[in-house]
């Protein structure tokens, strides 16, 4: 395998968490991560987002 050196500008990476589950008392995590990830945008003034 090859490996090429690029370099980039620098830039802020933020990652938010939050605790669910999927089965029994289901409890859904995403919505109350994209409230708290629009919060953020909104407050920041963030131009671009990347969802993983």
């Amino acid at each position: 395998m090859k490996f090429k050196k690029v370099i980039k500008s620098s830039f802020v990476l933020i990652g938010f968490s939050s605790g669910g589950k999927w089965s029994g008392n289901i409890v859904y995590p995403i919505p109350k991560l994209w409230n708290k990830s629009n919060k953020f945008i909104s407050v920041h003034n963030v131009d671009e987002i990347v969802g993983v």
